[in-house]
């Protein structure tokens, strides 16, 4: 039976070549969000100094040099199983202070359709409103770093699959994250105006 060759695309990076190449996340980011974000991020480092797109792509450029069969390491000792329940106990804190904003929020406007913008009122239910946004993107960033410190430190602990599915998630934490800042700083700025009048 013959095979077919598949013809590398211009796109394609080989895995030999990915560890220099471009970010692929990083320019993701970049496309996505109109803001100093990734700047932000580039000046926050893991535990072991490298910088949280570094890490990222350290593991994501392993886990491409690796056998398609490789089904990880089993079983699992107790750090693995401790350290597992952290960082995902800490991605689970994501939703939470999200809806913890999304209520603070609520309040925000319900507040303004019930009595207008006075500054007395409106600026303590902003600032809660505020607080809950910088949680929710502490958060974020959190489940990321965690996520992305148990696949260092365990590295190959899952399947090649299911590592890239580990990578995926940890960049929603960050993605969510972004929205998070994005939210404080919009907040930020309202209260700013409201104050100046």
């Amino acid at each position: 039976m013959a095979t077919l060759e598949r013809k590398a695309s211009e796109s394609s990076i080989k895995s030999t070549d990915s560890k220099s190449s471009m970010d692929s996340f990083v320019i993701k980011l970049n496309l996505i969000a109109n803001d100093d974000f990734v700047a932000w991020c580039q000046t926050l480092k893991m535990d072991n100094g490298k910088s949280l797109f570094d890490q990222r792509k350290e593991i994501s450029h392993n886990n491409k040099k690796r056998p398609g069969n490789d089904r990880g390491i089993t079983p699992w000792t107790n750090d693995m199983e401790q350290d597992y329940a952290a960082y995902k106990k800490e991605s689970e804190n994501i939703a939470t202070k999200k809806k913890e904003f999304e209520k603070a929020q609520s309040d925000v406007d319900n507040y303004k359709k019930k009595y207008g913008t006075d500054p007395k009122i409106l600026r303590p239910l902003l600032e809660k409103s505020l607080k809950k946004a910088q949680e929710w993107c502490d958060a974020g960033v959190e489940g990321y770093l965690k996520r992305i410190a148990f696949m260092k430190k365990f590295e190959n602990i899952f399947n090649k699959s299911s590592t890239r599915g580990h990578i995926q998630q940890a960049e929603n934490n960050l993605e969510s994250a972004r929205a998070a800042r994005n939210e404080a700083q919009a907040l930020q700025t309202g209260i700013d105006k409201l104050l100046s009048v």
